[in-house]
């Protein structure tokens, strides 16, 4: 069935995106899952992350030192079997460059709470068409618009708090949409991913 493609997206495309990045990467790597990561943001290219980014990740265990920030592209959404935004707005721009991948766009807190109610993707179900099953009722014209509750709130600029906070909000949704995405591949501990931990 190949590699599943997953697509991390937010503004400068130095924290937040990153961060699911790299915890991603982390997860299914230790799960020995086949899913190849990526993120991008909506403007500038070249930057590096933060040092509170950097800092609150590496407690986590994860360095993200070489992230260098990228432009999201239509290509990338194409190529994605799920686009994932941080912010209404990230998931909005997606799906302006791609309209025909709305069904596989949505913000991390959207898609964590309709995975939830969805219930694990079945082994017989490829992901795209599990994805694709959680926005079966979610007209195209209310793509994003599910209010500040689905954001998760940008932290640059600001104290080194924010950033946890934001990495926390991040785990709290990203975790529970993996072990829905892959419930086989669940059961191993993520402990080292919780703040504080590693």
């Amino acid at each position: 069935m190949g590699a599943t493609r997953i697509l991390f997206v937010c503004t400068g495309n130095i924290c937040r995106s990153p961060m699911a990045e790299y915890m991603t990467r982390a997860i299914t790597g230790e799960r020995g899952l086949d899913v190849l990561v990526r993120s991008a943001g909506l403007a500038g290219e070249g930057q590096p992350s933060p040092g509170y980014a950097l800092d609150v990740m590496e407690a986590r265990g994860i360095d993200m030192s070489g992230h260098r920030s990228r432009r999201l592209s239509a290509m990338m959404v194409r190529s994605a079997d799920l686009v994932v935004g941080m912010a209404g707005n990230h998931v909005r721009e997606a799906a302006v460059l791609a309209m025909d991948r709305a069904a596989r766009i949505g913000t991390l807190r959207e898609l964590a709470r309709l995975a939830e109610r969805r219930g694990p993707r079945a082994s017989d179900m490829g992901v795209p068409e599990w994805i694709e099953s959680l926005t079966r009722d979610r007209p195209v014209g209310q793509i994003g618009l599910g209010g500040a509750g689905d954001d998760i709130e940008d932290p640059y600029k600001r104290r080194r708090k924010f950033y946890e906070k934001t990495a926390t909000e991040i785990e709290q949704s990203l975790l529970p949409l993996l072990d829905l995405m892959f419930p086989s591949a669940t059961g191993l501990s993520d402990s080292r991913f919780t703040a504080g931990e590693g």
